[in-house]
């Protein structure tokens, strides 16, 4: 697992990048989600990678909806990526 949740965005939490291996226990992303929750005085963001379907599902699980979308990444990279509240 890779997950970087001390990081700051503005006045939130930020996670630049959540990677799981697929051998890791079940429950690690919620448990991240929900102390970033608990970090922030508001509502959390997230950008996923449009093409992970797998990232879209688990944020759709836990409240986030798609509020925009960018045709590529942070990075200016081709990878579009859509952006979540919850």
């Amino acid at each position: 697992m890779t997950a970087s949740i001390c990081s700051k965005c503005g006045s939130a939490p930020f996670a630049p990048a959540i990677t799981f291996s697929p051998t890791a226990k079940r429950g690690g992303g919620r448990l991240l989600v929900a102390h970033a929750q608990g970090l922030s005085a508001g509502g959390l963001a997230v950008d996923v990678n449009e093409q992970s379907e797998a990232a879209l599902g688990f944020y759709e699980a836990l409240g986030f909806t798609v509020v925009g979308r960018s045709p590529t990444d942070a990075g200016g990279r081709p990878f579009p990526v859509l952006h979540m509240k919850r």
